[in-house]
């Protein structure tokens, strides 16, 4: 049992699927844009998906009609639909039946009040928010020390609106975020193999050691 729930984000290999499956992860995230550069089809998400158990599949969306995510829920089975900035609410009206997290990118100089007239339409629509601080590379040790808003405030505002932190973070802050913020959840990320099967996890190691209940 963890502090919190984790999403693991960037899952392009079953290595990362099978270790933040065993490390008691929420969500394993799969890029569905093409644009990115960690993009996975959708036949080799459907094969790492397929041999592993527990977390829940997410598709990550950026670019994508709706129309075509609603045609890859058919093909895959996600359980959850990650919708970038660029989704509208007739959008996100769209998927209907689909449990969706929607991305609210934090931009230098946004206050606390405007995220909140951000999501306040998505309200009813979704199940819970992404702050990304990773776009514009605003770190927990940054954000906390200076500042850009208040930390109470933004405390309030995670414990009040089931709001995922995708923040960049070293293991030993993790406790101080979870102390600071309350959030519903806090992201992580996988990424490349050192070889097919092979990779070190000491850090992320760290984390998870720092979130056991004890």
């Amino acid at each position: 049992m963890l502090k919190t729930r984790i999403k693991a984000n960037c899952i392009n290999n079953l290595t990362d699927a099978r270790y933040f499956s065993a490390r008691g992860a929420e969500w394993l995230t799969y890029d569905m844009d093409q644009a990115s550069e960690n993009y996975l089809e959708p036949p080799k998400l459907m094969a790492i998906s397929g041999w592993v158990e527990g977390p829940l599949t997410v598709a990550k969306f950026q670019n994508q009609k709706i129309e075509e995510i609603k045609e890859l829920k058919k093909l895959i089975d996600f359980d959850v639909a990650e919708m970038g900035m660029n989704y509208s609410i007739q959008d996100i009206m769209g998927l209907e039946g689909i449990n969706v997290q929607k991305t609210i990118v934090v931009t230098p100089g946004l206050r606390v009040e405007d995220l909140e007239t951000e999501m306040a339409p998505f309200k009813d629509l979704v199940d819970c928010y992404i702050l990304d601080f990773q776009k514009y590379k605003m770190n927990w040790n940054e954000i906390f020390n200076d500042p850009p808003f208040s930390i109470s405030k933004l405390k309030e505002f995670c414990t009040n609106n089931r709001v995922i932190l995708d923040i960049p973070f070293e293991a030993t802050e993790t406790e101080q975020i979870l102390l600071e913020m309350n959030p519903h959840g806090l992201c992580v990320a996988g990424g490349m193999e050192e070889k097919v099967g092979m990779k070190s996890y000491d850090e992320l190691d760290e984390v998870f050691d720092l979130l056991d209940e004890e």
